[in-house]
């Protein structure tokens, strides 16, 4: 991971990748964007007749009940699809760091790799660990959250935190070309 933090040109290139994508995903984005606030529109319009119906007294809480639910679930899945697809846009907007602000962030992980605790290593792992791909008995290829540019989207440990200058981080993960070998 630090041998990653001191290619600055992976974060520029890895940003630059994922702004091609979005916007070339922009087009389809807004038609579905479209499509999914319809449907929360519908949605909850349904929802309102439901209660009117119940509040006359046309429909009983039986009758109603597990309909109203069934909304209730699909404006939920639907409003977080919407997130999605506004976070997915957003990217064409993204910005990579500095190399001061890398330099800061590399600092910090050498810290907490050497002098920091297990959970505060693993809040690290957490905040820049994306995920690992195991290709093969001696390939790894880990997929990191590049910092910069949105809202962070990290889980963090209960009672810990990235350490300071994690800061906040791409929506979508992106592929640096870093690789592990295992022996």
């Amino acid at each position: 991971m630090l041998h990653t933090y001191e290619r600055t040109d992976l974060f520029d290139k890895a940003v630059s990748a994922a702004r091609r994508r979005a916007r070339s995903e922009r087009a389809n984005h807004d038609q579905e964007l479209a499509v999914v606030d319809a449907g929360i529109t519908r949605a909850e319009d349904a929802i309102e007749r439901y209660l009117s119906a119940f509040e006359t007294g046309m429909l009983s809480e039986t009758q109603c009940g597990k309909r109203l639910e069934g909304l209730a679930t699909k404006v939920r899945d639907l409003r977080v699809r919407r997130e999605e697809l506004l976070a997915a846009m957003e990217q064409a907007k993204a910005s990579a760091p500095g190399a001061d602000e890398i330099a800061v962030m590399r600092r910090h992980i050498e810290h907490a790799l050497t002098d920091g605790s297990v959970p505060a290593r693993k809040a690290l792992l957490q905040a820049f660990v994306h995920e690992i791909r195991v290709e093969g008995r001696d390939r790894v290829v880990p997929w990191f959250r590049v910092p910069g540019g949105a809202e962070p989207k990290v889980r963090t440990l209960a009672r810990s935190a990235p350490p300071a200058g994690a800061g906040p981080v791409l929506r979508r993960v992106v592929r640096l070309s870093q690789r592990l070998f295992l022996p």
